[in-house]
């Protein structure tokens, strides 16, 4: 899993190259980062071999699924690079070492708590389990940043 975390880091640095620390610009310069990861083909063969070995599972790990691991895994990585407490940061790393390893062990995410109401029909989107994970990086960096400027920025004027 230690090529898990190269991936994941080289793609956040690709994600958040140019940001400046000023939370509309940083969206901003996300938003224009149209370039494609050269790491999605092997983020899916990682995603798709931990798949592949769980699959078996007959037992639902509760909130311990595929999905929501790798949804806290990219809000972890926010938090590790984005946080100005060290602390903060420490315990983030710590915890996404530990999430890393539950990966490995994952149940299958059937279970009613799971499920979501859909308006819409959504098929195809991603064509890999990778892409599906970089835009959910993608996704959880601008969320981060959302939050920042709605949470402790809005008391001050923006640009």
């Amino acid at each position: 899993m230690q090529e898990f975390f190269v991936l994941l880091e080289s793609e956040f640095i690709n994600l958040t190259n140019g940001f400046k620390g000023e939370v509309p610009d940083d969206l901003l310069a996300l938003e224009r980062n149209e370039q494609l990861s050269l790491n999605c083909d092997r983020f899916s063969e990682i995603l798709n071999k931990i798949l592949e070995n769980n699959r078996s599972s007959e037992i639902e790990n509760g909130m311990n699924t595929f999905g929501i691991l790798l949804d806290r895994i990219t809000i972890l990585k926010c938090k590790s690079k984005f946080s100005q407490d060290e602390t903060s940061r420490f315990v983030a790393e710590g915890q996404l070492a530990r999430i890393i390893i539950s990966l490995e062990n994952c149940g299958r995410g059937d279970a009613e708590l799971l499920k979501k109401e859909q308006v819409e029909q959504h098929l195809g989107g991603f064509s890999s389990h990778g892409q599906a994970l970089i835009t959910l990086l993608r996704s959880n960096i601008a969320m981060w940043l959302n939050q920042d400027l709605l949470y402790t920025k809005m008391l001050i004027p923006l640009k």
